[in-house]
Order: structure tokens, then C-alpha cells, then sequence
């Protein structure tokens, strides 16, 4: 797959990594290097990101201009915090993106507020929120809140739907196309994609339009709105996120 990235043109090496199907255009972004944590290294597509090899840095000023210019950095977990956000806010209509996690056994995929802290989680803080994958087990986090989910296998292409109107984020299994996770984002503030990665590498793939399976499942009439149901952080997500703490 590495060589096969460094021989195609961009749009070729995403119509390959969608099997070869033509669709509609629909969201497009890359990452935001600007953001992107220093052990990771995103590479010339924009949108496939790699763990580097740990360097240690002890220089206060590095550390000082990493805070100040937005990039994640490590806090006081010993895992360290190789995240990175993608580069556009989301802040109305629906969006769906994937990503391919099939050679990594740890990450985190989901979305983050602009000013999420640079030294805490994607989803260990009150202004993100993610599927979480160890080698151990897969989860949904948000603040201090896990709920671990049960899947038969291990994911090999993780779908990604927001709709920012409603303020739902659901992840689904994109090869089964079945749902894995559903939660409420209770946030008025754009929001942006956001990935962490501790071995392997990711890819993520955009320019999807929601696919069919999807709408139909959330019940999308065409013109927008989700069924004028409006679902709350208690009787949705965070309900059930409380299970699994």
C-alpha cells in the first residue's frame, strides 16, 4: 500500500482505496500540520498519518512555542499524545468521512473543538470526543466517560458521520456498513476532525457524500433536519457512555 501511495496521483489513489466505485463529491479535507504532534509524520498525500520514532525532548522552548502555536504535545501520561486535527470546521449539514485503521492496533478517531487541550487525549477532555481502539478492547470516549463496545473481529475501514444540526456522531463499520456507536455533541462551536495515533499508520479517505445506508437508518428527508427529533446527551449518548465507566 506504501508504494502503491507514492506512485498514484491523489485522486487515482482514492478512487483504488474506495474499491474502484465512483461517487459524488462530498466533504474534502487534509490535516492540519500546524496541530499535528511531533511523533507524527503526515505524509505527501495529506491525509495518511505514520508514528515516528520517540524523540525525546527536554527543551522548554520547544514545548513553550508548541502550546502557543496550537500543535499537540505530551502531558503527564507516559503513552504521550500523537494526535493531529483535520484542517476544516464542520458547523452545519451532514458529513461523513473514513478512515482506514487496518494497520494500526491503537488510535482514536472523532471530532475536537478548535481550543481542545494540546496535552490531554482526543476524548479524555470535555471538548473532544472519539472512538478509542488499544490492543485490548475498542471504546467510546468523552471527558471521563468510556463506554466499551463489543465487535466481532477488529475494524478494518471505520466510517465517520456527523451531522452537526442535531449534533450527532456515529461510527460505523464501513466494510459491514453497520452501526458501531452513536453519541450527542452538545457544542454551538465548530468542530474538527480529529485522529491519534500511537503504532502503525491511518489513512483517511474524504470526499464522500452520505452514504444511502446511512440516511435511510437516521431517517434524512432530502432538504436537511433529521425527523425534527432533537436527542439530548441523556437519553442518547452519554446515557450509555455511563455504562462503561
Amino acid at each position: 500500500m506504501e508504494s502503491l501511495r507514492r506512485r498514484l496521483p491523489a485522486d487515482l489513489l482514492r478512487l483504488v482505496q474506495r474499491g474502484g466505485r465512483e461517487e459524488p463529491e462530498g466533504l474534502s479535507f487534509g490535516l492540519d500540520r500546524t496541530t499535528s504532534h511531533r511523533e507524527l509524520r503526515i505524509l505527501e498525500d495529506g491525509l495518511t498519518i505514520e508514528r515516528g520514532d520517540r524523540q525525546e525532548d527536554t527543551d522548554t522552548i520547544k514545548k513553550v512555542a508548541d502550546r502557543t502555536r496550537g500543535r499537540f504535545m505530551d502531558g503527564r501520561n507516559f503513552a504521550g499524545n500523537p494526535a493531529v486535527l483535520g484542517d476544516v470546521a464542520l458547523s452545519r449539514g451532514s458529513h461523513y468521512w473514513e478512515v482506514d485503521v487496518s494497520f494500526s492496533s491503537s488510535y482514536r478517531v472523532g471530532l475536537a473543538l478548535k481550543n481542545a487541550p494540546r496535552d490531554l487525549f482526543v476524548g479524555s477532555n470535555a471538548l473532544s470526543w472519539c472512538l478509542d481502539r488499544t490492543i485490548e478492547e475498542y471504546s467510546v470516549r468523552h471527558d471521563r466517560i468510556k463506554d466499551k463496545i463489543r465487535l466481532l473481529g477488529h475494524l478494518e475501514r471505520l466510517g465517520v458521520y456527523v451531522d452537526c444540526d442535531s449534533g450527532r456522531l456515529a461510527f460505523f463499520d464501513a466494510e459491514k456498513k453497520s452501526l458501531i456507536h452513536e453519541i450527542t455533541v452538545d457544542r454551538a462551536e465548530p468542530l474538527y476532525p480529529a485522529f491519534a495515533l500511537w503504532n502503525g499508520f491511518v489513512s483517511v479517505q474524504t470526499g464522500f457524500t452520505v452514504p444511502d445506508y446511512i440516511s435511510k437508518a437516521f431517517g434524512k428527508r432530502e432538504g436537511g433536519g433529521m425527523n425534527n427529533i432533537v436527542h439530548t446527551a441523556r437519553n442518547l449518548g452519554f446515557a450509555k457512555l455511563t455504562m462503561g465507566v
